[in-house]
């Protein structure tokens, strides 16, 4: 924290008989005035010089009884540091999956990985914690009004990565290997910037969507269940990671590689 010490300032003038202040000409000393006024501005408006956060501690390798049981509630957009080794993301606890306890207070934490839920489209944080298997479509307390195909995408496990991403994650990689279990019996369909792969005989509603760029890559596998898996690879971040989503939310696919990374640059 910075301090700032302010200097007394010298009174000078007369007083005549009739009680009016009567200022002298002093040029040396209404100059100096001057200068040192407009340096505080000077210094009070300069970035360089605005106190800076205190770093944050670690966070507890063992969390207590009393901080578990504890019914205070800190604020819920309280930033945890989590440090994934080569890059760092400071994330707010409402967004978190799963959630540290109420009461704990901001902290840095190791991880290999990082996990967190948001809502699709809009990219806000769900009100529940989704952690234990819970509703990725959960009614909630604050009246926002949500589309039929809205859901909670929940990021399962974001890593870094220093050579080649992880093989669950990589778009390439899973759909190498349903083409040599499935072969000849699938059905390919060519987009624009996506594919589609689905079984010629597509009575179980599967479907394979891949998108690859450049930059970043992105699949979306479901198999005729109310819950479908993906991954994606940012290949300029090095960052891979995996996700659950409904399959009614899996018609949103083409939003969840752009409402994403915007929520990581919001908290690099």
């Amino acid at each position: 924290m910075m301090f700032w010490q302010g200097g007394s300032m010298r009174r000078y003038g007369t007083l005549c008989k009739c009680g009016v202040p009567q200022r002298r000409n002093f040029p040396g000393v209404r100059l100096e005035m001057v200068r040192g006024f407009v340096l505080a501005i000077a210094l009070a408006a300069s970035p360089t010089l605005t106190a800076a956060k205190e770093p944050l501690q670690d966070c507890p390798q063992r969390l207590g009884s009393g901080l578990l049981s504890s019914s205070s509630f800190q604020d819920p957009a309280r930033r945890f540091l989590i440090d994934l080794g080569s890059v760092s993301f400071s994330v707010p606890w409402i967004y978190l999956s799963p959630r540290p306890p109420k009461a704990l207070p901001a902290c840095r934490r190791n991880s290999d990985s990082l996990s967190f839920q948001f809502w699709l489209p809009d990219a806000s944080a769900p009100e529940v914690e989704t952690f234990l298997g819970g509703d990725l479509a959960p009614l909630e307390d604050n009246g926002k009004v949500r589309g039929p195909d809205a859901g909670i995408v929940k990021v399962v496990k974001l890593q870094s990565f220093a050579g080649d991403p992880s093989p669950r994650a990589d778009a390439r990689v899973f759909a190498s290997n349903i083409h040599y279990i499935f072969g000849d019996e699938l059905h390919i369909e060519d987009h624009q910037n996506s594919r589609m792969i689905t079984p010629k005989d597509p009575r179980d509603g599967s479907y394979l969507w891949i998108k690859d760029g450049e930059k970043a890559r992105i699949y979306v596998f479901c198999n005729g269940s109310a819950v479908c898996r993906g991954g994606f690879v940012l290949s300029d971040a090095s960052l891979s990671g995996t996700f659950l989503i409904l399959e009614k939310t899996a018609s949103m696919r083409e939003s969840i590689l752009p409402v994403l990374t915007d929520l990581l640059k919001q908290w690099s």
